[in-house]
């Protein structure tokens, strides 16, 4: 019976472990700021926008669009990428490159499709917890049928 909980204190270890991991990519890689922290703090360097798209243009073949969430004025996007039929109005896009505070331009390279988070760690939770109760119930079972094997003297001979 040891073994048994060692073994499954042992997983939950490493599902721990992988879910700090997992985090820690969300917050560093794939977590993207609001337009209006970009117009507020403006950071340097490439950054990840998440917003809505509105006002669909094209500048000498250089697609360019207004970007913005409920709480601030659009600003404008220059997207300097491979085409991309995601950039049409009404859409919800993350969009990474960097801002122009002075020209209140932001220089995107990658569009990216919003994703919903919630959804994706929520549909691998439910994934992994169902696996692991299944396997915990098998792992009971057997034992049970090892203990009542044991029991019986049918195979034992002498």
């Amino acid at each position: 019976m040891k073994r048994l909980y060692l073994r499954w204190s042992g997983l939950v270890v490493v599902a721990a472990v992988i879910g700090g991991m997992a985090m820690w990519r969300v917050c560093h890689e794939v977590a993207a700021l609001t337009p209006e922290a970009v117009l507020s703090q403006a950071p340097p360097g490439e950054i990840r926008v998440a917003g809505r798209v509105v006002e669909v243009a094209s500048d000498r073949g250089v697609p360019t669009f207004r970007f913005m969430d409920e709480r601030v004025e659009p600003f404008r996007v220059r997207y300097t990428g491979p085409p991309d039929d995601n950039i049409r109005e009404l859409k919800y896009l993350v969009v990474v490159g960097q801002w122009n505070p002075t020209e209140r331009l932001f220089s995107a390279d990658k569009i990216f499709p919003n994703p919903n988070i919630g959804f994706i760690v929520s549909a691998y939770l439910v994934a992994c917890l169902s696996s692991a109760l299944f396997l915990f119930g098998m792992e009971q079972k057997v034992a049970r049928l090892y203990t009542l094997i044991k029991e019986e003297k049918i195979y034992q001979t002498g």
